[in-house]
Parts: structure tokens; sequence; C-alpha cells
């Protein structure tokens, strides 16, 4: 994702971050036929915990893709230090899982799975990231990026599936029986604003609330 950032989109500057200690930078370099197209600098940090290393308003956008679902203690901080380094009105891309997918549904309905996408712990000595802690709903997800400050202007779902089932007849389901057919894609696409003067809650009452 990165090379095709700063080679494609033509972004001066693209940084990566990854989990570890905070103030080690790795450099990380794509290459072809041995000569060098892309280097990137990751950061790394805890973003539940450490403040980013990087000034205010550093950047015009990030992108968070595939985090939130993973974080355990405090995913608010991350999207309030993700406001901090943007500039005004920088964007914030953030893709997560949709929980309320017509996967999730279907799989509550049969009862044939978790309707979490990746709900299993790793198995013991294999190196492998967090599992899926909380999945977000759209609503969720909504509130989540304006708590922190942002205004969102899209949120789209994709429209693609896991597993085997009849997507129309769980839908069909739903809608007979007075629920939202909406929103109901298997992935979401959340892009925002960061607004200096909007308002913010620390601690939205659906992330935190016993």
């Amino acid at each position: 994702m990165t090379p095709a950032l700063g080679c494609l989109l033509g972004y001066g500057e693209v940084r990566g971050a990854y989990f570890g200690p905070l103030g080690q930078t790795n450099s990380k370099v794509s290459t072809s036929n041995g000569r060098e197209l892309f280097r990137c600098e990751v950061d790394l940090f805890d973003v539940e915990r450490d403040r980013f290393p990087c000034d205010d308003g550093r950047f015009q956008t990030v992108l968070a893709c595939e985090i939130i679902e993973h974080l355990v203690l405090d995913p608010m901080h991350m999207l309030l230090e993700i406001r901090r380094v943007l500039r005004p009105r920088g964007t914030l891309v953030l893709t997560t899982p949709n929980v309320t997918s017509f996967t999730s549904v279907s799989r509550v309905l049969m009862q044939s799975g978790n309707p979490q996408g990746y709900p299993n712990p790793q198995c013991e000595g294999r190196e492998s990231e967090t599992p899926h802690v909380r999945e977000c709903a759209p609503a969720e997800l909504r509130e989540a990026v304006e708590s922190a400050g942002f205004k969102v202007i899209s949120l789209s779902l994709s429209t693609a599936r896991v597993g085997s089932f009849d997507a129309e007849k769980v839908e069909a389901f739903l809608r007979a029986n007075g629920f939202s057919g909406d929103l109901r894609g298997e992935q979401m696409y959340c892009t925002a604003l960061a607004g200096p003067d909007r308002p913010v809650t620390r601690y939205p009452s659906f992330l935190y609330d016993a």
C-alpha cells in the first residue's frame, strides 16, 4: 500500500506505523531488478497508549486499515491521536469489518458460526496479531469517528460475503420482519475530515460503559 501512495498517487512523504517500542523506526524498501523504487520509514509505537511520534498537523491523510477491530484497551486514543497529527480538514480513511453484515446475520440465524469475522485466539507459539476483539456496526463506527472530532463524509460498504448462504433470502427475512437490509455489506469504508473545532466525546458509552 505504501509504495502505491508514493509512486502512483504522488504523496510527497509516506510513513508507516506498526506496533513496537516507542522511539524505534524501521526502514522498508521496495525494489525492482535490484533498483530501489520506494523507501518508507515505519515508526513503532502502541496506538492505544502512546502519543504518536509525529508533530501536530503533520499529515494530509491517515489510513487506519483493518486495525480498530483488533484494539483491546482504548480505540478512542488512536482516533484522537490521528486527528491531532492531521492538518485541519485532513482526511482519515478507516476500514473495518461490519458485524451486522448479511454474513454475520446468517451465521446467527443458522447457528453456524461466530458473527465476528476472525474471533479465534491464536495457538501458543504461533506469532500473529491479536484476533478481532470487537467488530463494529455501521452506526457505532460513525459514532466513534464523530466522537473523536471528525466529520464523516462517506460510509460505504462492500458487497462481498464470506461463506455460502443465500444473501437474498437473508435480506428478505430481515425486511419481512421490519429490519433494514441497508448497510449489510461485509466491509466498511469510512472517510472523514478532521475538524479542529468539532466537539469531542472522549469515552463514547457504547465502547466504554460496562
